[in-house]
């Protein structure tokens, strides 16, 4: 069932899960990573972009959210309403084979777990900075293909 989502989601095959990662590109990622995490707040304030967007998107996630009339659900809303839209964007890509376009929503999921991790601590710190890590190898593999929809 497992694969058949896989081909739902990502038809071409050009999903990150899909590329093969040698052992040299896991320790490249995993460096890269550390890196990020010993220098997550210099990274937070070169992407205050990302950070603006998300301040919309979680008072947007709070209005959404707020509409099923439970206060635990409003005020979690705020939070997961940033995780979600860039998820969702990257699956709209993927099913449109733009990988370039979906390795960049990735950066962008990876980059809120940075906004939210003080607030859920270190784990989430990490796991943004390997997903931002992870989506800039995925941008390097498929650095020659080009970033519209396919030649038909």
């Amino acid at each position: 069932m497992l694969k058949e989502i896989g081909r739902w989601l990502d038809p071409q095959g050009r999903a990150f899960w899909r590329v093969r990662v040698t052992v040299v590109a896991w320790i490249t990622i995993l460096a890269a990573a550390l890196i990020l995490l010993s220098a997550h707040e210099k990274a937070r304030r070169f992407l205050f972009i990302v950070d603006r967007c998300n301040e919309a998107l979680l008072k947007a996630g709070r209005l959404v959210f707020g509409l099923f009339g439970n206060p635990w659900l409003t005020a979690a809303g705020g939070m997961l309403m940033p995780l979600l839209m860039p998820s969702l964007f990257y699956f709209c890509f993927l099913r449109r084979a733009r990988p370039k376009s979906a390795d960049v929503c990735l950066f962008w999921f990876g980059a809120d777990f940075l906004g939210i991790g003080p607030r859920i601590g270190a784990p989430a710190v990490f796991f943004g900075c390997f997903v931002m890590a992870f989506s800039l190898y995925g941008l390097y593999v498929h650095w020659d293909q080009p970033a519209g929809p396919p030649a038909r």
